[in-house]
């Protein structure tokens, strides 16, 4: 039986072509959440390392080819970069403070600064066919309804395509009292969502409520294609015990001082009586719209489902987990998400994509729960 066994394991197992396992980060990197990673079409890799504010350079054999940029005030260089993503030949840095966006060639060469005009709250940004699309719901100090605005490649030119209504949270409140700060906590906000699709000729916006919409615009002509109501998509009851586990890890934060945040005097709980319907909502790598929705035991279960341009529900070849790590798919290669339990460092491995599904289950570690669980963010 023993030796049965040990034939079994060594079937199951998936050497990668290469692997990096040391990118500065400690985060790991998911399609859905668009961040300190980049890949191109031809396999040039951009990290952005969180530790030390440094744009690296890696080749597509994996190997460490260069520092791109790093901190500073000069063209190119970093001050509080919120991402990287490759558009359309190039590699784009967007920063908030200096609100601006670095573009470098694909080997590494700094080529411009634009001058980003977005509104100053903006938390999310799509690259669109010819530009961008930029949303500023995530925070407004006015409380001015919702705008999604189309730009050029030059972050000019702006287009307002649609503005709605901002969604009232209970929870992750930040008040005042005699001058202290003091937060309600809410793990499953309530939010509108936006994704482009691979070719950036749409552009979809989710619309919370019930039933949940999406809208779907075109993106060259700058108008509304259709809306698309999923009525039986329902919304779960709250799971409270999983909203106090999530309230003691962000107390250890929030209520922490000289935390980035942190020193908050109170944070009591701030839970709705459901769940939101949509978790996530992006493009994923093989070229198809993902919906990820909560479920009532959001660390140890994800609910994926996979939809077309027009947003019927469809199968993908990737496991659902895959849909989630597959950052990149170039010709018969795919470019994976990892994480060293070990050193707790983010990492990227290359496949054959005949090959992903079962690397993926082999890896899959603790990246289930981390994708589910999310990261704990002080208050801002």
């Amino acid at each position: 039986m023993f030796f049965i066994m040990v034939a079994i394991l060594t079937i199951n197992e998936v050497t990668p072509i290469w692997e990096i396992t040391e990118t500065g980060n400690f985060t790991p990197f998911f399609v859905h959440d668009e961040g300190n990673i980049a890949i191109s079409d031809k396999g040039d890799i951009f990290v952005l390392e969180s530790t030390s504010t440094r744009l690296v350079r890696y080749d597509a054999d994996g190997h460490r080819d260069r520092v791109v940029a790093i901190m500073g005030e000069g063209p190119g260089e970093l001050a509080n970069p919120l991402n990287v993503r490759f558009h359309e030949g190039y590699f784009y840095v967007l920063e908030l403070i200096k609100r601006s966006i670095h573009v470098y060639k694909p080997d590494g060469t700094h080529v411009r600064d634009i001058a980003f005009i977005a509104p100053p709250f903006m938390r999310s940004v799509s690259t669109v066919q010819n530009g961008w699309a930029v949303a500023d719901w995530e925070f407004s100090p006015t409380g001015k309804p919702i705008e999604v605005i189309l730009y050029d490649q030059n972050s000019e030119n702006p287009v307002v395509l649609g503005s709605w209504s901002r969604v009232k949270n209970d929870g992750a409140n930040l008040v005042f009292v005699d001058k202290t700060r003091v937060a309600k906590y809410n793990p499953a906000k309530e939010r509108h969502l936006m994704a482009s699709s691979q070719d950036g000729k749409r552009l979809y916006v989710a619309i919370p409520g019930q039933p949940i919409k999406f809208l779907i615009y075109d993106v060259e002509n700058k108008k509304l294609l259709k809306t698309v109501a999923k009525e039986d998509w329902r919304p779960l009851p709250f799971n409270d015990n999983w909203g106090d586990k999530r309230l003691a890890q962000y107390k250890e934060i929030a209520m922490k001082p000289g935390e980035r945040g942190g020193g908050l005097r109170r944070v009591s709980a701030g839970y709705p009586d459901y769940f939101p319907v949509i978790r996530y909502f992006f493009e994923a790598a093989d070229g198809n719209m993902v919906a990820v929705r909560w479920t009532g035991q959001p660390d140890t279960k994800l609910d994926v489902v996979v939809l077309d341009y027009d947003l019927n529900e469809i199968k993908s070849e990737l496991s659902d987990e895959a849909l989630l790590r597959v950052l990149a798919i170039n010709s018969d290669i795919a470019f994976v998400s990892t994480l060293d339990d070990e050193s707790e460092s983010a990492g990227v491995a290359a496949c054959r994509l005949s090959d992903v599904n079962a690397f993926v289950k082999s890896r899959s570690s603790n990246l289930v729960e981390a994708v589910s669980t999310g990261i704990l963010m002080p208050i801002r």
